[in-house]
């Protein structure tokens, strides 16, 4: 679909001219017309993702590129880390793969990931309808309502040898479809057609994967200037996860706490990064923290509490750091 106007904004699908910049704009545009709560687009370099955004109890965590190609293992682990910690979906924006443009109303899948196009997700939130069709090797499938299948073959009188014929395929590939499996697009229409009822069932790229819940990635550890500040926070009894490719450099965990922390490391400037961590804390509900190395007279920058490492050696309870947090929060105001 090639220059298509969404009523706000005219999405260009393959052609190859549109800017990076421009797509995020146009997918904010879209999330902010559906209601969602987005973030600023996270402008760091080398980030895995763009877009973090909520409404309601549907949480996204996006990564936008205009050519899926350059979509690389490491960062759909990343994604698939923070949305295992935040309860969020991941997806993937993009126009193009080397193959050719991206279909409209297709989900496809690199590394577990999601990916869609703007105006499928454009019809998702805005239109209402979701997509039914997602590729896989060997072309387009779909899911069936394998009990309607079921049902209906019988009341028609057909046995699956008999609807093995009318479809064209073998009486054990009925027999599997009405089990569950996915048939390719061209069968599930002739189904239809000759059921002469709706069988497709829509498909939701944003429902989390309970796979992903399960999947810890193993990581390195946090470089060694903070080597003391992980220790501490470790005899504290919090889980430290480092990541990588993100604004924030890890997960912080104890029981049901979670926090979003930063670690000071030299040369690098922190004010951008507790900026964006305060946003993205504000839209999945977690708190941010910046741990550093060296003494400073300020208790919050840009609304992400500060404890240094003075401080967190004067600790002695887990739950003195999340009061110390929240304290220093309420002095900046709401996020």
């Amino acid at each position: 679909m090639n220059n298509v106007s969404c009523g706000f904004v005219n999405i260009s699908n393959g052609v190859g001219t549109m800017k990076r910049n421009q797509m995020i704009t146009d997918i904010c545009d879209i999330l902010s017309r559906s209601g969602f709560y987005i973030s600023d687009p996270a402008d760091l370099r080398s980030i895995s993702f763009d877009i973090i955004c909520r409404r309601d109890n549907t949480l996204l965590i996006i990564k936008v590129l205009a050519n899926i190609d350059s979509f690389t293992k490491e960062n759909a682990c990343q994604l698939k880390l923070l949305a295992s910690f935040l309860g969020a979906s991941p997806v993937m924006m993009g126009y193009r793969a080397s193959s050719g443009p991206l279909e409209d109303g297709i989900i496809y899948l690199r590394h577990l990931i999601s990916i869609i196009t703007p105006r499928t997700l454009y019809d998702i939130f805005i239109e209402g309808v979701f997509p039914s069709v997602f590729a896989a090797p060997g072309g387009f499938y779909v899911d069936l309502d394998n009990e309607i299948l079921r049902e209906v073959r019988k009341e028609r009188g057909m046995s699956l040898g008999d609807m093995a014929k009318a479809v064209g395929v073998s009486r054990k590939a009925v027999q599997m479809y009405e089990q569950g499996m996915s048939a390719t697009l061209d069968v599930g229409l002739v189904m239809e057609e000759t059921l002469g009822v709706p069988l497709i069932a829509s498909l939701n790229p944003f429902v989390l994967n309970e796979k992903l819940l399960k999947q810890r990635e193993k990581l390195d550890k946090l470089d060694s200037v903070n080597s003391s500040l992980q220790s501490k926070l470790h005899l504290l009894g919090y889980e430290v996860i480092p990541l990588f490719r993100c604004p924030f450099d890890a997960f912080t965990r104890r029981d049901n706490i979670l926090l979003l922390t930063g670690f000071q490391k030299p040369g690098v400037t922190i004010r951008k990064k507790a900026r964006m961590m305060t946003r993205i804390g504000s839209i999945t509900e977690r708190h941010s923290v910046f741990f550093l190395s060296d003494p400073t007279s300020k208790t919050c920058i840009e609304g992400t509490p500060i404890i240094t490492k003075c401080e967190l050696e004067d600790i002695a309870c887990s739950e003195d750091i999340l009061e110390l947090v929240m304290e220093r929060r309420a002095k900046v105001g709401p996020r």
